[in-house]
């Protein structure tokens, strides 16, 4: 139903009512309103039983053979960083929430992306005078439930972002199956977020991130694969035993926790602590999200006879070449703490 939402025209407003749309693909509807002027301000409800995203996609037209196709100028972006940086200098697409206002309440029952199923999801946003608030944030993932909120104020400079997420029982296999892990696990873990900073892109976002992140796990198995991708290269700077604790199969992990806290783009490791049936480990030390470099001491421990004891790795170098080798003198106390006590 096409209606006139202010009665001056369609001109001015434009607004669909009772709209439903169903197909092989999805099935969704809601109500909209446009009020057009300076300062466009959409108002909008709308609610997705279904929705296969991959069917979606595929259905879209393709474009014909040798027909040539326009394409919008591709943003501008920086050049590529010697330094092989991981976190891109990207522009994000700030100056759209300064272009206009809205309300969009969306709920979507089921969607269904590349094999995966996501059901409940619910969304509120709201966008007033380039201030984007998106309260709550809530969904049933593959692994378990998560909810979080998002505000960006676009109007400072450099744009400020703050997000925060928390997932209480997080089913570990499908987070380590999309972080490309092994992923024969059997864990549930927690996972928290309360994150803030100012950037136009990523990297100057991270630059000045402040806050928490954290996650933990008792009482899990996971694959010794994957403590060989964790921590094979770091044993093996060592002359540790890395097939040992990387060999396949079943580890228990009685306790993991880690907690980074964050102030202007510098992460402090205040907690890293694995008990596993394999090796223990501790960690401290710092991670420079701005420059990208790495400032950490590992403490491994292989299970296996007496006499055993925790011998500090030095892990240096960038996030994407990382380089790990034996810590200096001054970092032995735990090791030696460990000796006296046996």
């Amino acid at each position: 139903l096409l209606t006139d939402p202010g009665g001056r025209g369609l001109i001015h407003a434009i607004g669909l009512d009772s709209l439903a749309v169903t197909a092989v693909q999805g099935q969704f509807g809601g109500a909209f309103s446009l009020l057009r002027g300076k300062t466009p301000d959409l108002q909008a409800v709308i609610n997705a039983p279904r929705v296969d995203l991959t069917a979606l996609l595929q259905a879209m037209p393709k474009p014909a053979a040798g027909v040539a196709v326009a394409r919008a100028p591709a943003p501008a972006s920086a050049p590529p960083s010697e330094s092989g940086d991981l976190i891109p200098a990207l522009p994000l697409p700030f100056g759209v929430l300064r272009d206009g206002n809205g309300n969009v309440e969306l709920t979507i029952g089921q969607l269904k992306y590349a094999g995966a199923i996501y059901d409940a999801i619910t969304a509120h946003g709201l966008l007033h005078d380039g201030v984007l608030t998106v309260r709550p944030i809530t969904a049933e993932l593959p692994g378990g439930s998560v909810s979080g909120t998002l505000s960006v104020d676009a109007m400072t400079n450099p744009p400020r972002i703050h997000v925060t997420e928390a997932a209480p029982a997080f089913r570990l296999a499908p987070l380590l199956a999309l972080l490309g892990l092994p992923n024969t696990a059997a864990a549930t873990v927690q996972l928290y977020a309360d994150l803030s900073g100012q950037g136009n892109t990523p990297r100057g976002i991270a630059a000045t991130l402040n806050g928490t992140l954290g996650v933990s796990t008792v009482n899990g198995e996971i694959d010794g694969a994957l403590l060989n991708r964790l921590f094979g290269s770091s044993l093996s700077a060592v002359g540790l035993p890395a097939a040992m604790v990387g060999a396949q199969g079943p580890v228990m992990v009685r306790c993991f926790a880690s907690r980074l806290d964050a102030t202007n783009g510098l992460a402090s490791v205040r907690a890293l602590t694995l008990d596993s049936s394999r090796m223990a480990l501790t960690g401290t030390g710092t991670l420079d999200l701005g420059a990208e470099r790495l400032n950490l001491i590992l403490r491994p421990q292989v299970r296996g006879g007496a006499g055993s004891a925790p011998i500090p790795i030095a892990v240096t170098g960038t996030f994407a070449d990382p380089r790990e080798a034996l810590a200096p003198p001054g970092d032995y106390g735990a090791t030696l703490s460990a000796l006296s006590r046996q």
